[in-house]
């Protein structure tokens, strides 16, 4: 190393120490020096320094202190070198140092840690991992490491399968036992109170919301569990809201072992006291079945279906009723098309085809639908807003029709989808659910009178503050014959019948299936209904009929 001459200042860092100023001094004399006085040029010569080996730390608390220097030959230097001390640097200059230092610090200790976790895992996950041999081996020269947390394999399968299915076998254990019967308690507890209040009550409005009530808590008890007493409860409370309501329940059994499939689409049903008639709408072809104790078989050699016979030319059919045992053609169905032509069908015969005569002065629009009463053929071309009248003679229509509504057509007749007829009245069912009636004048001073739209009447007192009606859409309509002669109008979307007594059309009752698991409906909406001369009921629902033979 190369000994610094006594007039060497030391080095000094450019970012820490600021430029020496400028300084003019006098140079002493020293008093220990040779007698001989030694003149000094003005300015002093310095050597050259040596490169420091590493960068000095400067805190913020110190200043960098020359380093020590070699015992001088020149006491003159040494003085000038203590005056010279470097200025302190300022407040805003060691608060950027100290923050990036705490900064670059925080780095390392951060990366040191993710390097340290990202080791244990790496030593211990593959632990946990029945049948492997997870002991790092060791370097050349070191000992072998033990390895942590060995565990047999079979004890690992066992931990990891068995105590977690124990555990949630005990939860649930735990729960069915004690929290399912807590809230059925608490539920049939309710269902108790809000049948003494329905029993106390007198007011049948508010027996009904309270009966309501009981099914309501009853339903919730049973979603954690079911009693005999929760089952006997709720038959009770459904027996007398349903008596309240007008509502009867009838036993309804599926007409058919498989059902049609999804490719038929049942629109319209016909039926007399032993065989059912079913139009299929996507084909526009009838299809028959018959009983075979309790249950229909379908016939698949029936033949009715659109077509040309004997000429005539038979489009799809839009609408079908049964004839009367004796007739003309000898035949048990009659469909009809849009354009007025008549399908005779009966099982093991050739269908016929027979037109209806010729309208006066116009031509048919698209017909809906027809009806039969008396021997008489009513047709509904709500396209042509009329209702044609067809008499007939032992099922055959041959004679010119005459228009049933003389000079007063109804204001709606145009959106009128069925219609049904018992002697000089006349009922239209129209596509918002809504019904007109018509009543047939035979007296030329007194034309026909209408009414659109007709007032259901309901006499319930439980109906008090709810409307039946409004909730209900009424897509189909059909007519008993007498002595029990009623209006039935299908609410699909809710798979009930309301009956009616003719004329007045007052609420009777409300017809449907079971409630609860007795119901053996499909969900859905009721596509097709009809009523057979002994008192039948068919409903269709999707690819399956039912059928209720206690039609009260």
């Amino acid at each position: 190393m190369i000994q610094p001459s006594a007039y060497a200042i030391p080095p000094q860092p450019d970012d820490v120490l600021p430029p020496l100023p400028k300084v003019e001094t006098s140079i002493p004399t020293t008093t220990n020096t040779i007698s001989t006085p030694r003149n000094f040029p003005p300015s002093i010569p310095r050597i050259n320094p040596v490169e420091p080996k590493a960068e000095p730390v400067v805190t913020e608390d110190s200043e960098e202190e020359p380093e020590e220097q070699t015992e001088s030959k020149e006491p003159v230097a040494a003085t000038l070198l203590t005056d010279l001390k470097p200025q302190k640097p300022d407040a805003h200059v060691i608060a950027t140092r100290q923050m990036a230092k705490v900064m670059v610090g925080g780095i390392q200790i951060g990366r040191r840690v993710n390097e340290s976790f990202r080791a244990f895992l790496q030593r211990f996950i593959p632990r946990l991992l029945p049948g492997a041999d997870n002991t790092p081996e060791a370097a050349p020269g070191e000992p072998q490491q033990q390895q942590m947390f060995f565990m047999p394999a079979y004890m690992m399968v066992f931990i990891a399968i068995v105590i977690p299915v124990l555990v949630v076998t005990i939860a649930s254990v735990v729960y069915l036992r004690f929290g399912q019967s807590v809230q059925y308690d608490e539920y049939y507890s309710q269902a108790l109170n809000a049948r003494a209040q329905a029993v106390s009550e007198g007011d049948p409005a508010r027996q009904r919301d309270a009966w309501q009530s009981v099914i309501n808590f009853v339903n919730r008890a049973q979603d954690y569990r079911q009693t005999t007493e929760s089952n006997s409860l709720s038959t009770e409370a459904q027996s007398n809201l349903d008596s309240l309501m007008g509502v009867v329940r009838l036993e309804f059994v599926p007409a058919f072992t498989n059902g049609f499939g999804n490719s038929t689409h049942i629109s319209r049903m016909a039926a007399n006291e032993s065989d059912l008639y079913m139009l299929d709408a996507d084909r526009g072809n009838i299809l028959h079945a018959s009983f075979t104790g309790r249950s229909l078989e379908l016939d698949s050699a029936f033949n009715c279906q659109p077509g040309t016979y004997a000429g005539y030319q038979v489009g799809t059919l839009v609408d079908l009723l049964t004839l009367p045992k004796i007739n003309a053609v000898g035949a048990n169905v009659m469909g009809i098309d849009s354009s007025g032509n008549l399908l005779y069908c009966s099982p093991g015969q050739v269908p016929q085809a027979i037109p209806l005569p010729k309208l006066p002065n116009t031509n048919w629009g698209h017909i809906n639908s027809f009806a039969l009463d008396n021997g008489n053929l009513y047709v509904l071309d709500a396209t042509s807003r009329s209702v044609w009248v067809f008499p007939g003679k032992d099922s055959t229509f041959v004679d010119s029709p005459y228009f049933y509504f003389g000079n007063q057509i109804p204001a709606n007749i145009d959106n009128a989808i069925d219609l049904a007829v018992s002697g000089d009245d006349l009922y239209m069912l129209h596509a918002d659910g809504h019904v007109s009636t018509c009543t047939f004048s035979r007296i030329q001073e007194t034309p026909t009178r209408c009414v659109d739209p007709v007032n259901f009447q309901d006499q319930f007192p439980a109906h008090q503050g709810l409307n039946v009606f409004a909730k209900a859409h009424f897509t189909q309509m059909s007519l008993t014959n007498p002595p029990n002669a009623v209006v039935l109008l299908l609410d699909s979307e809710n798979q009930t019948v309301f009956r009616f007594s003719p004329r007045s059309l007052e609420l009777q009752n409300q017809i449907t299936s079971h409630a609860g698991k007795g119901n053996p409906f499909k969900p859905g909406s009721v596509d097709a209904m009809t009523v057979s001369p002994n008192y039948v009921l068919y409903l269709a629902i999707g690819d399956q009929v039912y059928f209720a033979t206690n039609l009260p």
